[in-house]
């Protein structure tokens, strides 16, 4: 479980260098003066890294790039936290919760689909470049997400701790942030709602016949259901947040995420249309 621990902390550091380097071109100017990368904005990272994925995986196949993208990204976190560009507000606070709830979840079965095919869907990323006409091997082999695409990068044991196991406690650790960081904002609607709907999520997972709920076990699983609806929580809530305050960085984050949303389940498509319609607003 220490393992594990580590392991995700240096993955949630090596996302954070990735955001860093992304946020600094969105924010060139603003950046090399007083504005700071939040512990949230690692949705950046999150983004890059999987359309980067993507287009490295028509080339080659992901084992190949799985060790480096670590290290890169730790790297790329040690040179912006030297810069002082680095927030970490609540950051350790949002870990050590993160931590107990993988503790809780640490003896969880995986659900039915990844004992079925997930890790056959994970090894083809991990092991070959993208190939034609796999759905003719099985239907479920050609609906792979782009989610699953990024938990392919953790393909691998360290220590018997496989790494793609904890890529789903990502959006959780989001979760837990924005919800920390809404305090500044108690007097509003989006605190409300993301707290709302954090809670819901807790006492759900505890009162449901399953052990920790069906919500957690989607934790120890390599499913998209819980980062979809993760996303999608965060996307209304950065919407609900827009219309307090008309911020450019509020889109941002409503735009990515609702592609993360998207990338997680095609069956969120509809959530695309939050960005567009805040851009009809501004026109």
């Amino acid at each position: 479980m220490i393992t594990a621990y580590i392991l995700f902390y240096l993955l949630i550091i090596s996302l954070y260098g990735y955001s860093a380097l992304c946020f600094s071109f969105f924010y060139k100017k603003e950046i090399n003066s007083k504005l700071k990368i939040q512990v949230g904005d690692i949705l950046y990272g999150l983004f890059f890294l999987i359309t980067i994925l993507l287009l490295i995986n028509f080339v080659i196949a992901i084992k190949f790039v799985a060790y480096p993208i670590f290290i890169i990204g730790i790297i790329l976190f040690i040179i912006f936290y030297k810069k002082k560009k680095l927030d970490l507000k609540n950051f350790y606070q949002t870990l050590f919760i993160t931590f107990i709830i993988i503790l809780l979840n640490s003896e969880n079965s995986p659900t039915y689909d990844t004992q079925l095919y997930h890790h056959q869907l994970l090894n083809w990323n991990y092991n070959y470049k993208i190939p034609l006409n796999l759905i003719a091997l099985d239907n479920r082999m050609g609906m792979i997400s782009p989610w699953q695409l990024f938990l392919s990068v953790g393909n691998f044991k360290i220590l018997d701790s496989y790494i793609a196991l904890l890529f789903n406690f990502i959006p959780v650790f989001l979760l837990i942030n924005h919800t920390l960081n809404s305090t500044n904002d108690k007097n509003k609607i989006s605190y409300r709602f993301i707290n709302i709907s954090s809670i819901f999520i807790l006492i759900f997972s505890l009162v449901h016949p399953f052990k920790n709920g069906i919500i957690m076990m989607h934790l120890g699983s390599l499913g998209t259901e819980l980062p979809s609806m993760i996303f999608f929580v965060l996307t209304i809530y950065f919407f609900l947040k827009f219309l307090e305050n008309e911020s450019y960085k509020n889109y941002q984050h409503i735009l990515i995420l609702s592609i993360l949303t998207v990338f997680c389940r095609i069956s969120y498509l509809p959530i695309l249309f939050l960005p567009v319609f805040i851009l009809k607003i501004l026109e």
